[in-house]
């Protein structure tokens, strides 16, 4: 597997991640308005630079970048789910399951890339889009956890 690919997954999801917590949006909802703007393709390019920041500064990167493309463009507001969040509570709540997601998704993400000749960002797009996705951003399911095999060959499954 490639490494650099991997990073980069691992940090396109990290940032959907971030961003949907941040607005209290679906995985789906985020990647289709992150998409409309093409954040997802710019977080790919410059991730070298981006993914030292932290994670309020990207949220409020990408609603800059957005703002520069579309000034009439209504941004979500922001939610605060950054406070109280805390590495003792080892307890996976609805509520800190996106702190897992961008590990396994990045993994998927790379699979999907090298098995189907797609670049990073279609693959994370795809798979956002798909039920194994919704599955996986809903705690109730405990989708969160499968490996990242289980879970590619569940998209694979739910794909033919």
């Amino acid at each position: 597997m490639d490494k650099r690919k991997q990073d980069i997954a691992y940090f396109i999801s990290f940032c959907i991640e971030q961003y949907k917590n941040a607005k209290g949006i679906s995985g789906a909802d985020a990647v289709a308005f992150l998409s409309e703007y093409s954040v997802l393709e710019y977080l790919s390019e410059h991730w070298e630079v981006l993914h030292t920041q932290s994670r309020q500064w990207l949220v409020e990167d990408i609603d800059d970048f957005i703002r520069l493309r579309d000034k009439d463009c209504k941004l979500l507001s922001i939610e605060n789910h950054f406070e109280n969040q805390s590495l003792a509570n080892l307890t996976i709540t609805q509520e800190n399951l996106y702190l897992l997601l961008p590990s396994k998704l990045s993994w998927v993400a790379n699979m999907l890339s090298e098995d189907k000749g797609v670049c990073i960002v279609d693959a994370m797009k795809a798979l956002y889009s798909s039920e194994v996705y919704s599955k996986l951003e809903n705690e109730s399911t405990k989708a969160w956890n499968f490996g990242p095999v289980a879970l590619y060959e569940e998209f694979q499954a739910e794909r033919s």
